[in-house]
Parts: structure tokens; sequence; C-alpha cells
């Protein structure tokens, strides 16, 4: 289930000066916290505030209903999103949960999906992706033709700008992300024109929108852990999901490590729903479930992820 959040434009830019178009983000940081230690970004994957229960995207209170973390127009081309481990793994790929809008796709070029340094000065692994390739009721897929193996990095995906003339043809894109509050530290940047010349650079979403504490993007690596066995249990959970969470007729369930098998239980430990898998989501169908609880074991080649369900 999506949940709209509306912000008062006063709210980002004060007087809100900027003219469509040409926003500048001198409010916002252009050196970003580097990532220093995993022990303070493992959290930057939120569990528990950050369960896709309460997926949801952001948009300015006024006609253009412009997203804060998708195509907009204060000219944010892209987004990413830091993440970190316990170790260094190798990550052949990204997974998102994404929308995208206008049907027509008269301009539908691909766009890039990255992952960057720490520092973010360096390309680790890129791939790119067109609009019509977004899976609006799903996870959207990402995989890099020459993966990377490494402990912390920038994870970025490309969303696109717009002019007045192409409003309309565009594709629209937003990434959906938590509600304000739930996240660890100041990890997720904007690429935004920073300077009245049209230069862009990364800059801090959390400084550029005037959140009080953060929002977390639900993007989430793919990890090959072949002869790799320290992932946490914890740090497995932060990179499986339950989406849509609530469900009604339809369930995904995914993890950033393969999985060999899925198991649903009720609040009595009764297995209602077990299956083989071969992959990194599957799909299950929840319409004859009863409503109530559930819990979620995804067996992964990493070991056991355990996540909350709720059917309605």
């Amino acid at each position: 289930m999506i949940t709209l959040f509306f912000l008062a434009a006063g709210l980002f830019f004060g007087a809100t000066a900027q003219q469509r178009g040409t926003a500048v983000r001198t409010d916002a940081k252009k050196n970003l916290n580097p990532i220093l230690k995993a022990e303070q970004a493992v959290d930057v994957m939120p569990e528990d505030c950050g369960s896709v229960s309460n997926a949801t995207y952001y948009s300015v209170q006024d006609a253009e209903n412009e997203y804060v973390t998708g195509t907009n127009h204060y000219g944010d081309a892209a987004y990413a999103q830091a993440i970190v481990f316990n170790n260094s793994y190798k990550v052949v790929g990204l997974y998102a949960i994404m929308e995208q809008t206008n049907a027509s796709y008269m301009n539908n070029a691909a766009k890039y999906v990255r992952l960057y340094d720490g520092q973010m000065q360096n390309i680790l692994a890129s791939t790119t992706y067109t609009p019509d390739q977004i899976s609006n009721d799903d996870y959207t897929e990402f995989r890099f033709s020459q993966p990377v193996t490494t402990q912390g990095f920038w994870a970025a995906i490309e969303v696109g700008t717009y002019t007045d003339a192409t409003k309309n043809s565009a594709p629209w894109i937003f990434i959906y992300s938590t509600a304000d509050g739930c996240t660890y530290g100041d990890y997720l940047a904007s690429y935004s024109v920073v300077d009245e010349a049209g230069n862009y650079d990364w800059v801090s979403v959390k400084d550029a929108w005037s959140f009080d504490a953060g929002i977390t993007l639900y993007l989430y690596p793919i990890l090959d852990v072949e002869g790799n066995t320290g992932l946490s249990e914890v740090e497995l959970n932060k990179i499986s999901s339950v989406y849509p969470n609530p469900a009604q007729n339809n369930v995904v369930l995914a993890s950033g490590v393969e999985l060999q098998k899925v198991e649903i239980f009720n609040t009595l430990g009764q297995v209602v729903y077990s299956e083989k898998a071969n992959g990194n989501h599957v799909s299950v169908n929840t319409s004859d479930f009863a409503q109530g609880n559930y819990i979620v074991k995804m067996h992964t080649k990493a070991g056991v992820a355990t996540k909350k369900l709720v059917v309605e």
C-alpha cells in the first residue's frame, strides 16, 4: 500500500523564490557524510520503522505535484543511498520499489544505475535501464555486467529531469522511501543543480528538502555470497523485504541473497505456505489467506531472513 505524504512547499524553500526548472540547492551540503564505519551505517537499511508497510513517496503540495525522490521541476536528476556491510561482498545488482507514469514514453531514454565508492568519487559498477522496465506492482531489478566486491558504497538510480516542453511526454519516475525519521543519519543524496550556472553535484536530501531526521530509499543490494558466509542475520533481514505489506491478494517476498525456499506461518506456528524458490523474489497469492498476522521465513544461501506480514 502506498502512503502519499504532502508537505507544504514553504517547508522546502521558505518563500520559494526559485523559479521552476532553475531551483538551486544552495542550502544543501555539497560535502556528504563519508561512509566511515560499518557499525554506523549497518542501520542505513532500517528494519522495524522501515517496514515496507509504510512505503511512502513525498510530494510538494502545489500544482506541479513534484516528488521528493523522483522526477521533479527542481532538477534532481538522480538519487543515491549509502549502504555498508560488516564485511566485503560481491554486489551483482540492485532491486528497488519504484513507480513510473506517462504511458506514451515518447522519450524512453536509457538511464543509469550505479555503485559509487564511499566518497562518491569513483564509479564501481554500472548498468542502464529504460522507464518501461519499471514494475509498478513489483520490485524492479537491475544487474551489473561487471559486479564489484566492496564493503561500503552509494547505490544510485537516475530518474531524469524535464522541461516545460517535455513534461507531458517524458516518463516520470520516483523511488519509494520510508517516512521521515526512519533512517540512521544523513545517508541519502540527490544529484542536483548547485549554482546559478546550472552545474550539478551530489547534495544531502535531508538538507535540501528540510527533513527533520531523514528518509531511506527502498533500494537493496543483490549479493553473490558464494564462498562468503560472513553476512549476519541482522544484515540479511535488512536486505530482505515483503511487499506490499499489508497484503490483500498478492505479496512479493524478496531478498538481496538468492532464495532457496520460502515459508509463511500463522500465529499458531502452522505452515500456511511453503515453496521452493530459485531467484531473488517470489510472488505469493494471499487471496485465500485469513486476515491477520503472519511470519515469513526466507531461506537464502546466506541463512534465514524473518519478516512480518499482515494480510487484510
